[in-house]
């Protein structure tokens, strides 16, 4: 796309949105070629509050200056030595607390691996396919976990880079307090780092549940499917407090130190309600990523009910912390959540003036592109809740990607409301799923695919809350559309995999046993590298999607900047669909890509 100068925001928006409609109308319809991205991956970023500061302290520390001591080291007082007064040159020696973040992440070589899956929902059986071949549950659950472990002992984490300052770190950062001298010499030594001031996440609200009505209680728990053996991680600013009771401490394991907080004892119960069975792993918002595979059982899902808010004039940027989510996903393949954010003047006892994000963009690390977003339904009027932030980043892809329902009350387990309520229901959701369908375990592109496709509930402000999207978060999803009638198809592997027609561009799929004058939807969702996306400001890959019928094509979609494409038609005949995913732009990285159809609309 090209950027035309002095465009007003709400034109460009208009054009971006005629633009991806013209595809949808007019097949003939050509995106304009992307320039090759003017971008070093071996620069290292600082923030400009970061620099500004440096320049300024660079500067200060440059000038030396020398005071006259009146007492030496011990307070003793001074006398001159031979009429000389005694002077000490004194240095600037001011610190500030950034965060480190390594953004450089070796290429490990992918296995190729395709799998397919296909729940019949007049047989009830379960159908896999790997690379080809019919398999039975047993055999995927086996592959799977040798794949994963084999997948995880290639992920080294960060580089040992010698840090001064260090109070704590993780997979992927560093939390230092520094001098300006410290942070230069980093710079000039070391490539592929961001350098950002350290933000304290802060809770964004409470929490409610409504199992009936995503269906729940009423579909997913009697027919046994309750989360079971699946871990969820849930991160919060604080730990559990013993003055609001855990709904099951059995299946809750504290890995939280310090403080303790009952809102994050209500997101756990949140958890646990829409998930009875699953085992929640609680950790900070500063603890490290945790790795999926060193817990038991292992963590498939992770949902985050905190914010970063920085200042309104920055609301918009694609930070440090939503780099560092999208790397975590893409490298760990963990189905991560994140609240859209509740907007601070609801909430005046959080807004410090120099960090008061008052504007409705999506708060980080929820600007992150393979993160899942979710925003608040209030559930007594079915409408979008007034502080739920909606507005796209500075990268306009489409966020929030889901809606879920907030106010949960939960008895003596508590109330909990705002986007803190609606995301944990949204994570224990997908758990219980997760049971009943292992196939899409540590497979984030294709769980994404999978919930996109299945908002059912239509919410009754949609067209007038989320001004820029007109894809995604517009209704709200329940059990019985995502858990079955399912098609589902994933493809990993290097840069050249999957893609193996029209010059190994395009991506050819046949859906047979199709019926005539049905509606059916699609979607598909791939991951992408946070270092490109904070240095370019889009995917590194730009899939587009067509779906043909007897040769005519039926429906397709090709927007921009979002990393997931979603279709809605009505076949014209029983004939088998062929759907055509195209590579329109291709600037590296390996291939992550989830496909999944959705039949029983």
């Amino acid at each position: 796309m090209k950027i035309v100068p002095k465009l007003s925001v709400l034109l460009l928006f208009c054009l971006m949105w005629q633009n991806s409609h013209s595809q949808l109308l007019y097949p003939e319809y050509k995106k304009d070629e992307y320039l090759p991205p003017p971008c070093n991956s071996n620069v290292t970023i600082v923030s400009p509050d970061v620099e500004k500061w440096l320049n300024t302290q660079l500067t200060k520390g440059s000038k030396k200056r020398t005071v006259k001591m009146k007492t030496d080291v011990m307070g003793r007082a001074r006398t001159s030595f031979n009429g000389i007064e005694q002077e000490m040159v004194v240095e600037n020696k001011e610190k500030r607390l950034v965060v480190i973040s390594d953004k450089h992440i070796p290429q490990i070589e992918i296995e190729p691996v395709q799998g397919r899956y296909e729940y019949n929902s007049q047989t009830k059986n379960y159908d896999y396919y790997l690379n080809g071949e019919k398999i039975n549950s047993k055999e995927y659950e086996f592959f799977l976990k040798r794949y994963n472990e084999k997948f995880d002992s290639k992920n080294k984490g960060k580089r040992n880079l010698p840090i001064p300052g260090v109070i704590s770190s993780d997979d992927r950062n560093w939390i230092a307090l520094m001098t300006a001298e410290e942070i230069n010499t980093l710079i000039n030594n070391y490539e592929e780092l961001v350098i950002d001031d350290y933000i304290e996440p802060m809770s964004d609200a409470s929490v409610a549940s409504i199992l009936s009505t995503i269906q729940l209680s009423t579909h997913a728990f009697p027919n046994g499917y309750q989360g079971n053996a699946i871990g969820v991680g849930v991160v919060e600013v604080n730990c559990r407090s013993p003055s609001v009771p855990i709904i099951n401490l059995s299946r809750y394991t504290n890995n939280c130190t310090g403080t303790t907080d009952s809102h994050h004892s209500r997101v756990v119960n949140v958890v646990q309600s829409s998930a009875p069975l699953a085992h929640v792993f609680g950790f900070r918002s500063s603890s490290p990523h945790p790795n999926p595979s060193s817990f038991s059982p292992p963590i498939e899902v992770v949902t985050h009910s905190y914010s970063q808010y920085p200042s309104s004039n920055t609301a918009h940027v694609y930070s440090r912390s939503d780099m560092d989510m999208d790397n975590y996903i893409y490298q760990r393949r963990v189905i991560n959540f994140k609240s859209a954010g509740n907007r601070r003047e609801y909430h005046p006892q959080n807004c410090v003036p120099a960090s008061c994000d008052t504007t409705f963009y999506v708060a980080s690390p929820g600007k992150a592109l393979n993160v899942i977003t979710v925003g608040a339904v209030e559930p007594a009027t079915n409408r979008y809740a007034p502080y739920s932030k909606w507005r796209n980043s500075e990268v306009n892809n489409e966020k929030p990607e889901l809606s879920m329902y907030t106010d949960i009350d939960m008895g003596i387990f508590g109330f909990i409301s705002g986007t803190s309520a609606s995301t944990p229901l949204a994570a224990g959701f997908t758990a219980t799923l997760l049971e009943q369908h292992p196939f899409f375990k540590r497979r984030p592109a294709l769980m994404k695919a999978v919930l996109l496709t299945g908002e059912t509930i239509p919410i009754q402000n949609a067209n007038s809350w989320d001004l820029d999207n007109y894809k995604t978060g517009k209704s709200i999803m329940n059990y019985s559309s995502v858990a079955w009638g399912t098609r589902s198809w994933f493809c990993e592997g290097g840069n050249s995999a999957c893609f193996n027609a029209n010059n190994n561009r395009e991506i050819h799929i046949t859906e047979n046993n199709i019926q005539a004058n049905k509606r059916y939807r699609i979607a598909i969702s791939w991951l992408t590298e946070g270092n490109f996306v904070s240095r370019n400001k889009r995917t590194s890959q730009d899939l587009d999607m067509y779906v043909y019928q007897n040769g005519q094509l039926i429906a397709s979609s090709a927007s921009w900047n979002d990393p997931f494409e979603i279709v809605d038609f009505v076949t014209r005949s029983s004939d088998p669909l062929n759907i055509v995913i195209r590579r329109f732009r291709n600037d590296g990285g390996n291939v992550v890509l989830g496909y999944h159809m959705r039949t029983n609309l």
